[in-house]
C-alpha cells in the first residue's frame, strides 16, 4: 500500500481504508464500528447510523482510487466521501470531460495550489436517470485536477444532496494543498 505524502486535517476527514491487509481492522465491519464507536462514544442510536454509512463507504467500488477520505468535519454532520486517484500525466486537459448529460454548465476554476504546476475544480450537477433533466433528480459532483512532473493527482466527490457537497469543497482544496505533489511524483514515477 502506497502511503501518499499528505498532510490531513484529522477535524475534517477520516481515510477510509480500501484494503485491509495492512491495516490494523480485519475488514470493513470491524473499520466500521471503530469509526462509529471514535466518533459518537456517547450516542448509542446515532452510532449505529454512522456505522452504517462508514461501512458502505468502506465497500463502496473503489476502481482507480489510492485513496479515500471521509468528510467528517467536527463542526459538522458527516458528507461525501472524496477519491483521491493518480495518472501519468497526457495532453493538456486536465479534469477529465465533463459528463454528456448536465442540468446546467459546469463552473470550471483554475486553482492555485502549492506544489503544482497547474491545478483546477469543477462543479457539476448531473441528471440522474435517462428521463427529461427537468425532472431528474440530480447528483452534484466536484472534481479537481493538479499536475505536476509528470503526474496528474484527481480527486472527485459526489452526493445526491448539493448543499452537503457544498460544504466539502474548501475542505477539499485544502487536502489537495495538502499533498506534496512533488515527493508523490517521485514516488509514482521513481
Amino acid at each position: 500500500m502506497m502511503r501518499a505524502p499528505i498532510d490531513v486535517d484529522p477535524g475534517r476527514w477520516i481515510r477510509v481504508p480500501l484494503d485491509f491487509a495492512e491495516e490494523r481492522w480485519t475488514d470493513a465491519g470491524a473499520w466500521a464500528s471503530w469509526v462509529a464507536q471514535e466518533a459518537v462514544p456517547g450516542d448509542a442510536r446515532r452510532r449505529e447510523s454512522i456505522r452504517a454509512i462508514a461501512l458502505a463507504l468502506a465497500e463502496l467500488d473503489s476502481h482507480g482510487a489510492v485513496v479515500r477520505y471521509w468528510h467528517f468535519p467536527d463542526d459538522g454532520e458527516p458528507g461525501a466521501a472524496l477519491d483521491v486517484s493518480l495518472a501519468v500525466a497526457g495532453g493538456d486537459e486536465l479534469l477529465p470531460a465533463a459528463p454528456d448529460r448536465l442540468v446546467v454548465e459546469p463552473l470550471e476554476s483554475a486553482l492555485e495550489v502549492p506544489g503544482f504546476d497547474r491545478a483546477a475544480r469543477r462543479r457539476s450537477l448531473v441528471p440522474v436517470g435517462d428521463g427529461d433533466i427537468a425532472d431528474a433528480p440530480v447528483l452534484a459532483l466536484v472534481e479537481w485536477a493538479a499536475a505536476v512532473d509528470g503526474i496528474v493527482v484527481g480527486m472527485t466527490a459526489a452526493d445526491t444532496d448539493p448543499s452537503r457537497l457544498s460544504r466539502l469543497v474548501a475542505d477539499g482544496d485544502d487536502l489537495l494543498a495538502g499533498l506534496d505533489g512533488r515527493a508523490l511524483a517521485r514516488m509514482v514515477l521513481g
